[in-house]
């Protein structure tokens, strides 16, 4: 995850667009940090991280659920919104990593609380 975030980096900074340490330490003088993604909003069921930019907006929402057998589940949501082309554009080269990354991120926090 760290190599696709330093290549992310790399990259998009040729086109202007903020780097991972950025949006980090810019996120972390306006308050708590999950990673470098702002945290938006916490309650005892969910967690809303997300950073508004000039090529596009995003939320990621981290939800934990009891289904009817009373059996945990953890559920993960993307929303972006693209203000322009170079949003579609970054949205279309991140979009396979993001899922993997969300899908691996999930596994191990399953792992961890035993769920």
């Amino acid at each position: 995850m760290r190599a696709l975030t330093r290549i992310r980096d790399v990259v998009m900074a040729t086109v202007g667009v903020k780097s991972s340490r950025a949006i980090g330490l810019a996120a972390a003088g306006r308050g708590p940090v999950i990673g470098y993604f702002p945290l938006l909003s916490k309650s005892a069921t969910e967690l809303v991280v997300g950073e508004d930019d000039a090529h596009l907006d995003f939320r990621v929402t981290v939800q934990l659920r009891t289904d009817a057998a009373n059996r945990r589940e953890l559920v993960v949501g993307t929303v972006v919104h693209c203000h322009n082309r170079l949003g579609r554009i970054y949205l279309t080269m991140i979009a396979p990593f993001h899922r993997a990354i969300a899908r691996a991120n999930l596994e191990q926090a399953a792992r961890a609380m035993k769920i």
